[in-house]
């Protein structure tokens, strides 16, 4: 039936039906064919007309007309009780998958979805985060209390924050990125037809590299490129796998300094390291007391403060951009943290926004009581 002539035959039916509202289906048929009102209704066959007609004789018994969409798709409703119940056991649970719930509530995990998706919710992927203890807590709360009094609760220019530069040792980098199973996958007609793109090399105990680095609202320290551990333990006859309190030291005195003073040349930059064991070795104190006329007291610092220090934001974009593309060894992993070391350098005003976000950080840990605060805490 094309759709001229149905919405005719739809405009004529409701006339009918609202002088008789009764009416049986049969009626309204003969009615329609009895007369001229649409041209070539004897066309149609009998039974398109018959379910035709029923059709809107029910969408005008719900509606009282016969244009309104009646709705739905056939399927049965879910009832408010089972919705409820899904956002019970679904919304803010630990555990909850969608197959699960509905096997709870016996309706399709697609359901399961819609409701969820209805009352506003999404999925959110964890984040990891310090396990820490009350005690943890208390110290950062005392700490960032300190460090607000000392440097002030805002960033402004010229002033202490914007003198920071904040510096840390980065987790080793390593040459095969971490492998998200459910994201990695081929789309193929048959695993023969994928053949070698299903093979997945791995190694077991894979290559990488440790960093040195520091941000400043000025930008990367070092500027050029971060300081990798390899080469400074190579310098030494022992050959340490690691660098240890002597190594960090000569680091501090002959690398760090000078690397600072090219920022800041007034010799006004406040350091900061964290409370590492070779930080703290008294070889590494006499370093850094000798090489810097401003520091962060470490008495000021708690542990467990990875998430106040912008440093760590640096890892992750250094990290992220690196595990987006295939680093073959060693030498290309250090030209390839290098060439994001200067990207990222060059982005001043991504330096400056990560170092005034310290206070606010700080502020977030006293009012969160020392939880681990996110980005939508500050």
């Amino acid at each position: 039936m094309d759709p001229e002539r149905r919405s005719a035959l739809r405009a004529q039916v409701e006339v009918y039906l609202q002088k008789f509202p009764h009416a049986s289906t049969v009626e309204i048929k003969n009615w329609i064919r009895s007369g001229e009102q649409i041209p070539g209704v004897e066309d149609i066959s009998m039974n398109t007309m018959n379910r035709f007609i029923l059709r809107l004789k029910k969408k005008f018994e719900a509606s009282g007309n016969c244009a309104k969409h009646a709705g739905g798709n056939g399927r049965p409703s879910i009832s408010r009780a089972i919705a409820a119940r899904v956002k019970r056991l679904g919304i803010n649970k630990k555990n909850r998958s969608l197959r699960n719930i509905s096997e709870q509530t016996r309706i399709s995990h697609q359901s399961v979805k819609n409701i969820l998706n209805k009352a506003g919710c999404k999925p959110y992927q964890k984040y990891k985060t310090q396990k820490m203890s009350d005690k943890h807590k208390i110290n950062r709360v005392s700490s960032a209390q300190k460090l607000l009094r000392r440097y002030g609760s805002q960033y402004r220019a010229g002033r202490s924050w914007s003198r920071l530069v904040n510096t840390d040792f980065s987790a080793k980098i390593k040459t095969c990125p971490t492998r998200n199973s459910k994201n990695d996958i081929i789309w193929s007609t048959s695993r023969e037809a994928a053949g070698d793109l299903l093979e997945s090399n791995e190694e077991k105990f894979s290559l990488g590299e440790m960093i040195w680095g520091g941000v400043s609202s000025k930008g990367l320290i070092p500027e050029s490129s971060p300081i990798f551990v390899s080469e400074l333990c190579n310098q030494y006859d022992s050959k340490p796998k690691t660098a240890n309190s002597e190594i960090y030291a000569d680091m501090i005195k002959e690398q760090v300094g000078p690397a600072i003073l090219e920022v800041y040349p007034d010799g006004q930059a406040i350091f900061q390291d964290d409370g590492a064991t070779i930080h703290r070795a008294r070889i590494s104190m006499d370093a850094v007391h000798e090489t810097f006329k401003h520091r962060v007291d470490p008495a000021d610092q708690a542990s467990k403060m990875a998430d106040i220090w912008p440093i760590e934001n640096v890892w992750g974009i250094i990290k992220a951009k690196i595990d987006q593309t295939q680093t073959n060894n060693l030498q290309h992993l250090k030209r390839k943290i290098k060439s994001v070391w200067k990207e990222i350098d060059s982005d001043k005003d991504l330096c400056r926004r990560l170092m005034s976000s310290i206070p606010k950080r700080l502020a977030a840990v006293v009012q969160k009581q020392g939880s681990q605060i996110t980005k939508d805490d500050y």
